[in-house]
């Protein structure tokens, strides 16, 4: 028998400058983050199955996160925030993948590194490729910023919302938090 806590218990939506944002979120914190435009309808219908079958309680408290990461995303958007602190509901396991894509957090805002400095980070040099590959399924674009790590050649490299977002989101951090003092 599953653990019920972990189901995907409530969605949200968030239209930003780089498209309509999915949140996914369980009783323990955000699953997901999808850009709707590339969602396969087949994970819609899915995911609506999932929530006939979650207990009313679990949807509620899922919701709350749900709510939550929607409000913290616009935040970002609005350069008021530079970090995330809604809890995360993965990514699970402990493979490299999994290693590399908890160590997206601990990228400044504002700043990028490359593929080959993300499997240095996780503990494989060799593996740029697999840290490629950590980057392009990670399940929680913006909260855990993939989008901060860019090609050794300076190249923007693949993104899961596009390439246009990967440089909207890298140009708007570029200009900076929005600070009561200064007014921008």
């Amino acid at each position: 028998m599953s653990d019920s806590s972990h189901i995907v218990a409530a969605v949200a939506e968030l239209a930003t400058a780089v498209g309509t944002l999915v949140v996914s979120a369980t009783p323990n914190g955000i699953s997901r983050v999808d850009f709707k435009h590339r969602m396969n309808p087949f994970v819609e219908k899915g995911m609506a199955r999932l929530f006939e079958d979650a207990d009313a309680g679990l949807r509620e408290e899922a919701q709350m996160w749900a709510d939550m990461a929607v409000e913290q995303i616009d935040e970002y958007f609005m350069l008021e925030r530079d970090m995330f602190d809604v809890p995360l509901e993965g990514p699970h396991g402990d493979g490299f993948r999994e290693h590399a894509q908890r160590l997206l957090a601990q990228i400044p805002y504002g700043t990028t590194i490359t593929y080959a400095e993300l499997a240095e980070m996780a503990g494989s040099p060799d593996a740029v490729r697999a840290a490629g590959t950590a980057c392009a399924t990670n399940p929680l674009p913006l909260l855990l910023p993939c989008h901060r790590v860019v090609r050794t050649d300076g190249r923007m490299g693949a993104y899961l919302g596009g390439e246009a977002a990967k440089k909207h989101l890298l140009r708007m951090e570029a200009e900076g938090l929005v600070t009561p003092e200064s007014g921008t």
